[in-house]
């Protein structure tokens, strides 16, 4: 299993075997060693090996599918990637609900500096999160916004901060 994985390792830097050995620092007879007693080398041995194919040691004796260390951690990264932007994608969708919550609240008459103050909470949110929604997400969002700045406006509570952050929102999330 060893030997294999060394001579696939050796074949695709374009070297021997026996050449990669004397480069490691290991006796150019020591991979046929390893071939005809299907040993695997230990201790610093190993370490020198993996060191020099830069993967590592749990891909030379088999443990792990990944033939680089690198490659290892590129998944993982991937993964938490993956992870972040699902998490990213529900604090939007929870963003959205709150917005056209608001919405309904002040279509009901429910007004005040509370409520106001959600509003340029949620829009900071939103502004953050538009990296991690359609063009379209952000559409919807921002005709609530509007819907709201109408609304705002009609009653004429919509303090000058709000109507720049909503003017702000307005090219950000464009």
């Amino acid at each position: 299993m060893f030997y294999d994985t060394y001579v696939k390792l050796c074949s695709q830097k374009g070297i021997s075997p026996t050449k990669a050995a004397e480069e490691i620092g290991i006796s150019r007879a020591t991979p046929t060693t390893w071939k005809k007693r299907g040993l695997t080398p230990q201790g610093e041995t190993l370490n020198k090996i993996a060191s020099y194919f830069d993967v590592s040691i749990d891909y030379l004796i088999g443990i792990a599918d990944f033939d680089t260390a690198s490659t290892m951690l590129e998944n993982e990264i991937n993964t938490h990637l993956e992870s972040a932007s699902m998490l990213r994608k529900n604090q939007w969708d929870t963003c959205l609900k709150n917005i056209m919550g608001l919405k309904q609240a002040l279509i009901r008459g429910v007004q005040g500096s509370h409520t106001l103050y959600q509003i340029d909470f949620i829009i900071d949110q939103a502004i953050d999160l538009r990296e991690c929604v359609t063009p379209k997400e952000r559409h919807n969002f921002l005709a609530i916004l509007g819907d709201i700045e109408k609304i705002l406006l009609d009653n004429d509570i919509c303090s000058f901060s709000l109507q720049e952050k909503i003017r702000i929102a307005k090219e950000k999330l464009l």
